[in-house]
């Protein structure tokens, strides 16, 4: 009867200690470090391409480490803070609870993380193109990998797109 007590009490702590974590969970709006927030909505095909070619290896990246990434949906309130987001997926660069720069669109892998560091660095980021496991988060599948400060031209895509 006492380890049936004992073993409820357990519970209920961890149970009480899982609530109070979540509630203490940081809102996308939450001031502290840099966050990268992607803005996206259902349906949209450019979101589910970043999620398929990114999003497996982000958090590993130079970028996803200094940036950890946060997911909201567009028109949801804890965006209140921010200037509004059009169009999606948009990359929210926030630090302190400021936006300091966004992304707008995905035009593909080679283009993303050049994008990305160029608003990242608004934050106090500095990529090092010399580490080499940088080169192979960012290579695409045919194994090619993107120029070091330039663009490259891609055959039969355009400029960014804007998502929906």
């Amino acid at each position: 009867m006492q380890a049936n007590l004992r073993a409820r009490l357990w519970i209920s702590a961890v149970l009480a200690a899982a609530f109070s974590l979540t509630a203490m969970a940081p809102s996308v709006s939450a001031a502290g470090g840099v966050r990268l927030i992607m803005v996206e909505q259902d349906g949209c095909r450019y979101c589910i391409e970043w999620d398929r070619e990114i999003a497996p290896k982000y958090p590993q990246s130079a970028e996803g480490r200094f940036a950890p990434l946060q997911r909201a949906k567009r028109g949801d309130a804890s965006l209140k803070d921010f200037n509004p987001v059009i169009y999606t997926p948009t990359f929210l660069v926030v630090r302190n609870g400021q936006e300091v720069g966004r992304v707008t669109g995905y035009a593909g892998k080679m283009f993303f993380y050049e994008e990305l560091d160029e608003q990242l660095a608004k934050a106090g980021f500095q990529a090092d193109w010399s580490i080499p496991e940088l080169d192979k988060t960012r290579a695409p599948e045919s194994g090619l990998q993107a120029p070091r400060g330039g663009v490259l031209a891609m055959a039969g895509r355009s400029a960014p797109h804007a998502a929906n």
